[in-house]
This record gives structure tokens, C-alpha cells and sequence, in this order.
């Protein structure tokens, strides 16, 4: 791989940073926006259950701001040394990586169904199953020890983020027909 060819490869790595900073900072808005919708229950003091998706938000926007700016920097930097390395037309293009697309796929479709079902199975017990579900998708070693793990951890994290954002920050979860 020649010189040119380095730096087109940076700059095109470069290129999807870019991208990829803008688009979490549209992500991070619109957290921030709808953060604003969080019904709270009265909290003692000043802080509510809408000061975590606020604060996450805006140091997500600073971030992904940041990780923008790098990048359009350093793709302004690297076109100028691919302008001054010239055209080489014995130089081979590099090849393009492949993407699990299948998993992307399957993980857009599995985070449409946890919406749907939040309303409906609660927090907790659709968190269990989208986190178990998300986490065999991308898992490449199942075997039953990892199987038991991943549903231990499944089940482990929403009940870790459930009791204290209900009974210290009040925050208001999708119950469900289960009641939790």
C-alpha cells in the first residue's frame, strides 16, 4: 500500500467520524428535547428525574460536537496532503471492508419491538428481554455458561436502573401488566 493510499484511507475513516458526530449530536438533541417531556413525581430539592437525561444530553452534544470538529479538521488536513501527493493511476484502490449489516438490521428491528412492548410487558421485563435478545445477536461465543451469563446480566441491569431512578431520583417507568 503506497503513501496516497494511506492517506486516502485516513481521510475516508475521517470522513464517517464526521458523520458519525453529527448524527450523535442529533441524537443528543433530540434526547435533550424529549427529556423535557420526563413526568416527575415532587422530589425533595432541586433535583429531578429530568437532571440526568439533561446533564447526559448536553456532555453527549459537547462530544459528538467535538468529535466532528477533530475530524473535519483532520480531513481539511489530509486533503491537503492528498492534493499535494497528486494523482496516481497505477495506485489501486483499497478495498472496501464489509459490514454486518444482517446484525444492524436485526438490532434496528429489536429496538422498534422493545418500544412497542415497553407500554405493554413494563420497563423491567422488556429491558430483561431486549438486553438478552441485543446481547445473543452480537455474541459470537454461545455457549450454555455464556447463554446463563448474558440472562443473569439481562436481567440484572434494568432491576440496577429501576430501583434507584423510582425510589431515589422518582422517576415514572412504563409499568405494564406486571406492575413494575
Amino acid at each position: 500500500m503506497d503513501h496516497r493510499s494511506k492517506i486516502q484511507e485516513q481521510y475516508d475513516a475521517a470522513k464517517k467520524d464526521l458523520f458519525v458526530g453529527l448524527l450523535l449530536f442529533l441524537v443528543f438533541a433530540a434526547i435533550f428535547i424529549g427529556s423535557f417531556s420526563i413526568k416527575t413525581l415532587p422530589a425533595n430539592g432541586n433535583i429531578t428525574a429530568r437532571f440526568f437525561p439533561i446533564l447526559i444530553s448536553c456532555i453527549g452534544m459537547g462530544l459528538s460536537l467535538a468529535l466532528a470538529a477533530t475530524n473535519g479538521y483532520k480531513m481539511r488536513s489530509l486533503k491537503k496532503e492528498l492534493d499535494a501527493a497528486g494523482t496516481d493511476e497505477t495506485a489501486e484502490t483499497p478495498k472496501r471492508k464489509s459490514y454486518r449489516w444482517g446484525m444492524v438490521c436485526i438490532s434496528i428491528v429489536l429496538m422498534g419491538v422493545y418500544i412497542f412492548l415497553i407500554s405493554i410487558l413494563g420497563f423491567v421485563v422488556s429491558s430483561a428481554l431486549y438486553l438478552f435478545a441485543q446481547i445473543l445477536i452480537l455474541e459470537q461465543n454461545r455457549t450454555l455458561k455464556r447463554i446463563l451469563m448474558i440472562a443473569a446480566i439481562s436481567i440484572a441491569i434494568p432491576l440496577l436502573i429501576y430501583f434507584p431512578f423510582r425510589y431515589i431520583f422518582y422517576l415514572i417507568f412504563p409499568v405494564g401488566i406486571f406492575g413494575f
